[in-house]
């Protein structure tokens, strides 16, 4: 082989990198490749560890003889572009389940297949194989501990080490890296160098002996940023290096740093079983009208549950219960979200809100108003208006902050609000009785006309004129023009 694409998205590092690895070990020549999609977007602190890694990844592919190209636009148009610019004939990719990421390489594997270039899906997000898991009874794990007694007894997947020399073709168009925009102070930088720094400190100072028991939640803060949220030892070199971590990768990790690498592992689990994958790649693209209107076909193997019997095992506690309604809502409710949102990383955290919000008060849906559907896909609709004005409340708060408010002289706003006030009672004091009267009704309390001539007992052809010659002399008396 010749020459091949290596598409990085959240595996943004060369250590344990199985794509890179395999791609430098088949083709003469590698071309590195990361796409900003339209569908990448996140708030400045993100934004900036993304763009932080990118740069961080650059420098470490010129260390080795090559470059990381960089792309906008759809991730599927780029790369087929790309392969013709430099005649390749391979894309490697590391798999991955988000709803980003399924639609993504869906769209890959169809342009690579018109255009006869072969497509690898590689591992690499995952210490453990996630085939490798699997429960007693089939199907996939939903609860961290027995996901992690299997994890401990589980191998690692073989380790990649990182390749020496890596021959890049010729390219008119490298590309740039995104700006790094201002972010909060004390923020971690991002990159595979200084995560692994981190990594090494993070044991040195004795913090890998605590008993870290909480997983990271399926779609927290996912897409394209996913390696840009965890700390520690999740945050680059726990996510791909598990043999610099413990030496041999077939040796069971210790408790300590074991929990922490196996939280992001069944995270990948969760996200790639049938509670989240059952039907909502069906929502996703599709317009509200679409979605209210589009009916599943039916499987006569599978009959359609009954919600509302369903949330009231839940308002009881049933998890099993709640199981089943995961599997049956979580797609309509991602693809409402989005149709809000846009962003895919945002819409699976809120998606996640609403179903834990249909978990907590499931006892307050009432048959009588609405099916349960309805009445679950309103509150993804509610929550995800209220991300979008939480984002504008909070873009408008640093856009305040960062804008340094006049110099006020409040004496002099003062005075001048007196003399104001001064020069309308003197002109208000210069009516007729009738004016006054019929001006402080209509523009002070606030009454319509006719109902000022029904307080005053005068016609409303009389009050209108009066209104208008009282406005005429204040004009006059005040020495404005209108």
């Amino acid at each position: 082989m010749d020459t091949a694409i290596v598409v990085f998205t959240r595996d943004l590092r060369l250590h344990d990198n199985p794509a890179l690895h395999q791609a430098c070990a088949r083709a003469r020549q590698v071309v590195p490749l990361f796409v900003v999609g339209p569908a990448i977007s996140a708030p400045s602190n993100r934004a900036r560890f993304l763009a932080e890694s990118l740069a961080d990844l650059r420098a470490s592919l010129r260390e080795r003889g090559a470059d990381l190209v960089l792309r906008r636009g759809d991730p599927a148009a780029e790369t087929i572009r790309l392969a013709a610019e430099v005649h390749a004939t391979a894309v490697y990719i590391a798999d991955d389940v988000s709803h980003y990421a399924t639609s993504r390489r869906h769209k890959l594997e169809r342009e690579c297949a018109r255009h006869r270039i072969e497509l690898t899906l590689t591992p690499g997000l995952t210490v453990v194989p996630a085939a490798d898991l699997k429960p007693a009874g089939g199907g996939h794990y939903r609860v961290f501990t027995p996901y992690w007694r299997a994890w401990r007894a589980a191998a690692w997947r073989r380790h990649h080490p990182v390749p020496q020399d890596i021959q890049l073709p010729r390219i008119e168009k490298i590309g740039r890296l995104p700006a790094r925009e201002s972010a909060s102070p004390g923020l971690a930088p991002g990159g595979e160098t200084v995560g692994r720094q981190r990594f090494v400190r993070w044991r040195q100072d004795g913090l890998a002996d605590r008993d870290d028991r909480s997983p990271q939640r399926p779609g927290g803060r996912g897409g394209e940023f996913g390696h840009a949220q965890r700390d520690g030892a999740g945050q680059q070199a726990g996510r791909g290096a598990p043999c610099p971590v413990h030496g041999r990768h077939s040796d069971p990790p210790a408790n300590r740093i074991g929990r922490v690498l196996a939280g992001p592992d069944i995270s990948y689990e969760l996200m790639r079983g049938p509670i989240r994958r059952a039907r909502g790649l069906e929502y996703a693209g599709m317009s509200r009208p679409e979605i209210r209107q589009w009916q599943p076909e039916p499987d006569p193997e599978t009959p359609a549950p009954d919600l509302a019997a369903l949330l009231g095992q839940v308002a009881r506690g049933d998890h099993r219960a709640f199981e089943l309604v995961y599997a049956e809502l979580s797609g309509p409710v991602y693809g409402v979200v989005r149709q809000v949102l846009r962003d895919p990383a945002q819409s699976e955290e809120v998606a996640q809100e609403v179903l834990l919000e249909i978990w907590r008060t499931a006892s307050r849906y009432d048959q009588d108003r609405g099916s349960a559907a309805a009445w679950a896909l309103t509150i993804a609709h509610r929550r995800a208006v209220d991300r979008v004005r939480s984002e504008e409340a909070c873009s408008r708060r640093e856009h305040k902050v960062a804008e340094p408010e006049p110099a006020e002289d409040d004496v002099a706003e003062t005075v001048a609000a007196t003399l104001e006030h001064q020069r309308v009672r003197r002109c208000m004091d210069g009516l007729t009785g009738l004016q006054r009267e019929s001006i402080k009704l209509a523009y002070y309390s606030g009454y319509s006309y006719p109902q000022v001539a029904r307080l005053l007992g005068v016609a409303l052809g009389t009050v209108k004129t009066r209104i208008r010659d009282g406005l005429i002399r204040m004009r006059d008396c005040m020495e404005v023009t209108w």
